[in-house]
Protein backbone atom coordinates (compact mmCIF):
# COMPACT_ATOMS: atom_id res chain seq x y z
CA UNK A 1 0.00 0.00 0.00
CA UNK A 2 1.38 3.42 -0.98
CA UNK A 3 -0.03 6.19 1.66
CA UNK A 4 -0.30 9.86 -0.07
CA UNK A 5 -0.70 12.60 1.81
CA UNK A 6 -0.35 16.43 2.23
CA UNK A 7 -3.68 16.71 -0.94
CA UNK A 8 -5.40 19.73 -1.06
CA UNK A 9 -9.12 19.49 -1.51
CA UNK A 10 -11.24 22.28 -2.93
CA UNK A 11 -14.81 22.32 -2.30
CA UNK A 12 -17.53 23.44 -5.50
CA UNK A 13 -16.66 26.82 -4.70
CA UNK A 14 -13.00 26.49 -5.34
CA UNK A 15 -12.12 27.28 -1.83
CA UNK A 16 -9.40 24.84 -0.06
CA UNK A 17 -10.72 21.90 2.40
CA UNK A 18 -8.55 20.36 4.30
CA UNK A 19 -6.22 18.07 3.78
CA UNK A 20 -6.48 14.20 3.87
CA UNK A 21 -4.58 10.94 3.46
CA UNK A 22 -5.78 8.07 0.84
CA UNK A 23 -4.12 4.66 0.95
CA UNK A 24 -3.68 3.50 -2.66
CA UNK A 25 -2.54 -0.16 -3.34
CA UNK A 26 0.88 -0.36 -4.99
CA UNK A 27 -0.53 -2.62 -8.21
CA UNK A 28 -3.67 0.45 -8.80
CA UNK A 29 -0.82 3.01 -9.13
CA UNK A 30 1.32 0.79 -11.55
CA UNK A 31 -1.44 0.06 -13.44
CA UNK A 32 -2.54 3.74 -13.85
CA UNK A 33 0.83 4.32 -14.43
CA UNK A 34 0.58 2.08 -17.92
CA UNK A 35 -2.05 3.19 -18.81
CA UNK A 36 -0.77 7.15 -18.80
CA UNK A 37 2.06 5.68 -20.61
CA UNK A 38 -0.26 4.28 -23.55
CA UNK A 39 -2.13 7.01 -23.56
CA UNK A 40 1.06 9.36 -23.98
CA UNK A 41 2.15 6.95 -26.78
CA UNK A 42 -1.27 7.01 -28.92
CA UNK A 43 -0.98 11.05 -27.90
CA UNK A 44 2.40 10.91 -29.80
CA UNK A 45 1.19 8.99 -32.74
CA UNK A 46 -1.74 11.44 -33.10
CA UNK A 47 1.24 14.10 -33.29
CA UNK A 48 2.59 12.90 -35.79
CA UNK A 49 -0.33 12.27 -38.04
CA UNK A 50 0.23 8.40 -37.61
CA UNK A 51 -2.99 6.68 -38.39
CA UNK A 52 -4.45 4.23 -35.12
CA UNK A 53 -6.83 1.76 -35.84
CA UNK A 54 -10.02 2.09 -34.19
CA UNK A 55 -10.98 -1.27 -32.37
CA UNK A 56 -13.96 -1.59 -34.81
CA UNK A 57 -11.68 -2.23 -37.77
CA UNK A 58 -10.30 -5.70 -36.41
CA UNK A 59 -10.95 -9.09 -35.87
CA UNK A 60 -10.71 -11.88 -33.77
CA UNK A 61 -9.43 -15.11 -35.46
CA UNK A 62 -12.50 -16.93 -35.36
CA UNK A 63 -14.60 -14.81 -37.18
CA UNK A 64 -12.32 -14.62 -39.98
CA UNK A 65 -11.88 -18.31 -39.81
CA UNK A 66 -15.98 -18.27 -40.90
CA UNK A 67 -15.90 -15.43 -43.13
CA UNK A 68 -12.74 -16.75 -45.26
CA UNK A 69 -13.45 -20.69 -44.65
CA UNK A 70 -10.39 -21.06 -43.68
CA UNK A 71 -8.90 -23.24 -40.58
CA UNK A 72 -6.48 -22.09 -37.67
CA UNK A 73 -3.10 -23.84 -39.87
CA UNK A 74 -4.33 -21.86 -42.69
CA UNK A 75 -4.15 -18.68 -40.26
CA UNK A 76 -1.17 -19.21 -38.41
CA UNK A 77 1.25 -19.76 -41.38
CA UNK A 78 0.16 -16.46 -42.75
CA UNK A 79 1.02 -14.97 -39.88
CA UNK A 80 4.39 -16.91 -39.45
CA UNK A 81 4.83 -15.92 -43.29
CA UNK A 82 4.44 -12.36 -42.89
CA UNK A 83 1.51 -12.31 -45.42
CA UNK A 84 -0.83 -11.45 -42.34
CA UNK A 85 -0.15 -9.00 -40.10
CA UNK A 86 -1.86 -9.54 -36.52
CA UNK A 87 -2.65 -8.27 -32.92
CA UNK A 88 -2.21 -10.47 -29.96
CA UNK A 89 -4.30 -9.61 -26.90
CA UNK A 90 -4.73 -11.58 -24.05
CA UNK A 91 -3.94 -14.73 -25.88
CA UNK A 92 -6.09 -13.91 -28.54
CA UNK A 93 -5.45 -13.35 -32.00
CA UNK A 94 -6.92 -10.17 -34.08
CA UNK A 95 -6.80 -9.08 -37.79
CA UNK A 96 -7.37 -5.49 -39.43
CA UNK A 97 -10.17 -6.20 -41.91
CA UNK A 98 -7.96 -4.06 -44.52
CA UNK A 99 -5.63 -6.75 -43.90
CA UNK A 100 -8.06 -9.89 -44.57
CA UNK A 101 -9.71 -8.12 -47.63
CA UNK A 102 -6.38 -7.77 -49.14
CA UNK A 103 -4.66 -11.39 -48.84
CA UNK A 104 -8.62 -12.23 -49.76
CA UNK A 105 -8.34 -10.38 -52.48
CA UNK A 106 -4.65 -11.82 -53.98
CA UNK A 107 -5.55 -15.34 -53.15
CA UNK A 108 -8.76 -15.06 -55.62
CA UNK A 109 -6.67 -13.29 -58.19
CA UNK A 110 -4.24 -15.89 -57.98
CA UNK A 111 -7.02 -19.20 -58.37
Amino acid sequence: MLLLGGMKHFNSNRSETSGSFVLVPHEFIERVEKMDAKVDKLLEYQQKGVHVSPVEEYVPEHEARQALGKGGTWFWEQRKSGALPYTKVGGKVYYRRSDLAKLFDQSSSKS
